[in-house]
């Protein structure tokens, strides 16, 4: 499930302040991407969070209602989201809910038996390498 929310990006001092409104979510980046990276984290969790409690995602808010919330939400602070960037910040549910599945799977693995050996010798976790290697992998892959 992908969920888009529209989310205000303001930069104060060094930093990028997100607020999505239709959530109550506040988080920061040290740079625009990051800003969005993090929007984008928050919104997964929020939403999984709601999710799993059995409740209903909100769904999102036009520009509009959004400004309209932020100015609320925000009446007689100094600070004003409405300043910065607008935009819209989607979310892949699924793919995040698999990525902090941390249940182990047992997988049977074939190697040769000197590598068997050699890593015995040197006393490492064989599962921890694989897991290790296959998180690099990942990486360079995404």
């Amino acid at each position: 499930m992908r969920v888009v929310y529209p989310t205000l990006i303001e930069k104060s001092d060094d930093i990028y302040l997100v607020f999505v409104p239709d959530l109550m979510i506040y988080t920061e980046g040290r740079d625009l991407p990051k800003a969005i990276e993090m929007a984008r984290d928050a919104i997964s969790l929020k939403c999984l969070s709601i999710e799993d409690s059995k409740k209903e995602i909100p769904e999102p808010s036009n520009y509009e209602k959004v400004i309209d919330l932020a100015k609320d939400i925000h009446k007689g602070e100094n600070f004003d989201y409405t300043k910065g960037i607008i935009t819209m910040i989607d979310a892949d549910l699924t793919r995040y809910r698999k990525k902090l599945d941390k249940k182990m799977v047992r997988k049977n693995l074939t190697i040769p038996g000197w590598m068997n050996a050699e890593a015995k010798r040197l006393n490492l976790n064989i599962s921890r390498v694989l897991q290790e290697a296959l998180e690099e992998r990942f990486h360079a892959l995404n």
